[in-house]
């Protein structure tokens, strides 16, 4: 099921088969959905979340993630009746190439290895960490519509937000890009979550006023998690950062 590569194949190599391997319509608007999982998340809560996709809606589905997700990450397939086969692929940083340090995958996570994917997707759905890579997000937002959903709390855990709310206020203010939805919880940031900055808060607030367009929501999981969301359009495609434990936007 899916695609297997060996460990030090060439790196252009291998993204020819996957484009060879996972084909698409790229005039279709809603047919493809990838999933990349966060290795730290729970079993139950990925299997919970994942069950509660219509899988069914989309031509084809694209499972992204890291050998010790397998079994966990083939579960929700296991009663899909898709219109084609969905595909698996296995990213494991001990399996990618050492290549040169200005190729920037000597040491790959996540976000750099998908900067090798097919970029014609109209759907990602990417797990990340606590960080955002924002150079990652530089690079893709010419060609994909960017969701960023940041988590306030994380598996009931309240952490100090201020860091990276200043990264994502630099990062737009960077970028110049255009926004086009704007998610916040103010009484999450007002009662659980210390953010010291201002005129952080401030910016949430009229970014919030300026709402354009409101996602139709797919599916959530039964654990809550508190986000902070922000859609960021260019064209054609777009990239949830967080994840459908929380929940699935559709544009």
């Amino acid at each position: 099921q899916g695609v297997n590569y060996p460990a030090r194949k060439d790196i252009e190599s291998y993204v020819k088969k996957l484009q060879n391997s996972f084909k698409i319509n790229p005039n279709s608007c809603k047919t493809n959905l990838i999933m990349v999982p966060h290795a730290k998340r729970h079993d139950e809560l990925l299997s919970y979340s994942y069950s509660q996709l219509d899988f069914n809606q989309y031509e084809q589905v694209c499972f992204i993630c890291s050998s010790n997700m397998k079994n966990t990450c083939q579960t929700p397939f296991r009663h899909w009746q898709g219109p084609v086969s969905n595909q698996y692929f296995e990213f494991d940083k001990l399996d990618l190439p050492e290549i040169a340090p200005d190729k920037c995958l000597k040491y790959p996570q996540i976000e750099q290895q998908l900067m090798f994917f097919p970029m014609h997707l109209k759907y990602y759905c990417v797990y990340y960490g606590d960080d955002l890579n924002f150079d990652f997000l530089k690079q893709l937002k010419q060609k994909t519509l960017i969701v960023i959903v940041c988590h306030l709390t994380c598996m009931g855990k309240k952490y100090d937000f201020t860091p990276k709310v200043t990264s994502i206020s630099e990062f737009i203010h960077e970028s110049n890009l255009k926004i086009m939805r704007y998610i916040i919880d103010n009484e999450e940031i007002d009662t659980e979550i210390r953010v010291e900055d201002e005129r952080l808060i401030n910016l949430f607030k009229r970014l919030s006023k300026n709402l354009r367009q409101t996602p139709k929501l797919i599916a959530q999981s039964k654990i809550k998690e508190t986000c902070i969301g922000l859609d960021v359009i260019e064209s054609g495609a777009f990239i949830v950062a967080g994840g459908v434990s929380e929940f699935v936007v559709e544009l």
